[in-house]
């Protein structure tokens, strides 16, 4: 387990990740799986309450190249003296961001891979969990009816429930609530976008209510891609952590966020390692 910037990213594989998920099915133990990427670091940052839902829940993985490389940069050790220091912390900064493009595999040796949110609801949909019977799936969130778009689109799979939703309303989480329990889902994706700390305040304060639900993930703007709206980067551009690039391409009005997820968040981590030689510790080997 690592903290990057004061929030907790268990360093597990794909595989192991997915392990949990069977033994949560199996046992019938709640969990709260929360995928992390830069906005997320930027926004608990500046929201405590936020943070602790982070590092209080049960799993955390790494959704994003900037974790991974967050990881491996602030893993290197740097002087004492703080001259020396920044002097260090830029050479590595520029290294390990280079290394991004032409050394890919460099920033996976402390974090191994980005597991995000899409990856984790793609495989427990289409029916990839090697468990004994499929798993009852409920989807909450997304808007324009994406979600009964991804219930169609997947019609093998066991999606028992959908609901747009409004977060923001103490009223329609009561009819949420109700209309979820009375489909007894075993996995819960919600999907109530931008900000990230909606759908995981949301699902901080309503998972106790949900007798059934065994397994509970926010997961962004993943119902799109499910639905098939919007198109993944190819994968050699996921294996080099340029998807941020494509996604920018493809949607401009990103821009904002894309320059605080890769600039701003990266800026912060080499000024912090240089002021305090080290935001990132390491609490204990995976299992």
């Amino acid at each position: 387990m690592r903290y990057i910037l004061n929030c907790k990213i268990h360093s597990l594989t794909s595989d192991q990740v997915f392990q949990q998920i069977y033994e949560s099915l199996k046992t019938g133990s709640k969990r709260r799986i929360i995928t992390v990427n830069s906005e997320y670091v930027l926004e608990a940052r500046k929201d405590k309450n936020f943070q602790n839902i982070i590092n209080n829940s049960d799993l955390t993985v790494a959704d994003g190249i900037g974790i991974l490389w967050a990881a491996k940069f602030q893993s290197l050790p740097v002087s004492s003296n703080v001259i020396i220091r920044a002097i260090q912390c830029v050479a590595q900064y520029t290294w390990t961001g280079g290394s991004l493009m032409f050394w890919p595999k460099y920033c996976r040796t402390i974090i191994p891979e980005r597991i995000s949110g899409i990856k984790i609801s793609q495989s427990v949909i289409s029916s990839q969990l090697t468990v004994t019977d499929k798993p009852r799936i409920f989807l909450l969130g997304g808007y324009n009816g994406v979600a009964e778009k991804i219930r169609k689109k997947f019609s093998w799979s066991n999606i028992v429930g959908t609901y747009e939703g409004a977060p923001e309303s103490k009223d329609d989480t009561i009819k949420a609530c109700e209309i979820i329990n009375r489909a007894e889902p075993d996995i819960l994706f919600v999907a109530y976008g931008n900000p990230a700390s909606r759908q995981e305040k949301w699902i901080e304060e309503n998972l106790p209510k949900l007798s059934s639900v065994k397994i509970a993930m926010g997961v962004g703007g993943s119902f799109n891609f499910l639905a098939g709206n919007i198109a993944r980067a190819p994968k050699w551009i996921q294996r080099i952590g340029l998807e941020w690039l494509w996604r920018l391409i493809r949607e401009p009005k990103r821009i904002k966020r894309i320059f605080n997820a890769v600039i701003v968040f990266s800026l912060i981590a080499l000024r912090e390692k240089i002021i305090s030689n080290s935001q990132i510790t390491q609490i204990s080997n995976e299992k």
